[in-house]
């Protein structure tokens, strides 16, 4: 499984290695002694390779859990466009037996969202995609019999959604289009979501709700809902294999660069207590750093490579090496 990925995906994880060691290159010319350099060579390994190794099973399904969370995000990223059209939109609406992923509420109806996530390639016929089928269907019955509004409306003003992610372990490609499998809309992959979602916003004819009821069912969302999505309005893609894979990439340099920065610095400093002040401001760059949610996983990686260059320094100098 893991392998087969590998192998489809060898040009990345060259390019990884390939960084990983150029990093390591640098660091050693500013690194004297084979007792330090052997601690830089064995770090860059440990952290090159074990950063390769999250990513494969990441993206491979070794862990589930992670994964299936990231797909909610997925599929919301993909439905908060739809708030500028009119839509509203929650997450984690919590009814009777267990939890609603997303629910989009507007003049068209409700849409009633499960989201689901393999790293095997979804077949429509399965009995996984059965079980998400009657899992859909049943929040949508618990909606349209929560509500009165819904209750006497037409079958369509309560629809349910599938969204299914993943296929990574597979290169066959995903559908383009929208698959409706007794009465629920599966949606397979970005672009069957984005075609969904563009059909959603051109839809036209008579609304199922008027704007008083789409009103009565959203102050009882808000009331009931465990979580609503209240984020700013802005349309932010899934992030791809390559995009999570650069993030990687990214925090792996940014170690790199605070392992180089440090070292070039403790060139240039020799009294002990500038040393001192100098490690604090470059942790202190990291902790800002990971206070701003772009750059949180990379301030990761900075502090990793101050923290590693300040145990070396410590070590060094503990074994007069300093």
């Amino acid at each position: 499984m893991q392998w087969a990925f590998v192998k489809r995906s060898w040009a990345w994880m060259l390019s990884g290695v390939g960084l990983g060691a150029g990093g390591t290159a640098a660091v050693l010319l500013f690194v004297h002694g084979s007792f330090a350099r052997g601690m830089v060579v064995g770090a860059a390994f440990v952290l090159v390779f074990g950063g390769l190794a999250v990513l494969v099973m990441q993206l491979t399904g070794t862990a589930p859990l992670g994964m299936g969370a990231q797909a909610e995000v997925w599929t919301a990223s993909e439905l908060r466009p739809l708030r500028r059209h009119g839509w509203r939109m929650a997450n984690h609406l919590l009814l009777r037996f267990g939890d609603i992923d997303h629910l989009l509420v507007g003049r068209h109806g409700v849409l009633v969202i499960e989201t689901k996530w393999s790293a095997d390639t979804w077949s429509l016929d399965s009995d996984r995609v059965g079980k998400a089928l009657q899992q859909v269907k049943r929040n949508a019955h618990d909606i349209r019999i929560w509500r009165p509004e819904l209750r006497h409306g037409s079958p369509e003003v309560v629809r349910p959604v599938l969204f299914l992610w993943g296929g990574t372990r597979s290169d066959v490609p995903k559908p383009d289009h929208v698959e409706t499998i007794n009465g629920v809309d599966v949606i397979y992959g970005l672009t069957a979501a984005r075609q969904w979602r563009e059909a959603l916003i051109q839809r036209s004819g008579t609304p199922e709700l008027s704007d008083e009821q789409v009103t009565a069912v959203w102050d009882a969302v808000t009331t009931n809902a465990h979580h609503l999505d209240q984020r700013e309005q802005r349309e932010t893609a899934p992030p791809s294999v390559a995009s999570i894979f650069m993030l990687g990439l990214g925090t792996v340099f940014a170690a790199i660069l605070s392992v180089l920065a440090c070292l070039y610095s403790m060139e240039a400093i020799t009294p002990g207590w500038a040393r001192v002040i100098l490690f604090a401001a470059f942790t202190a760059v990291g902790l800002l750093a990971r206070r701003w949610t772009p750059t949180r996983t990379i301030a990761l990686g900075w502090l990793t490579g101050t923290g590693f260059t300040a145990v070396l320094a410590l070590a060094a100098l503990l074994t007069g090496r300093a």
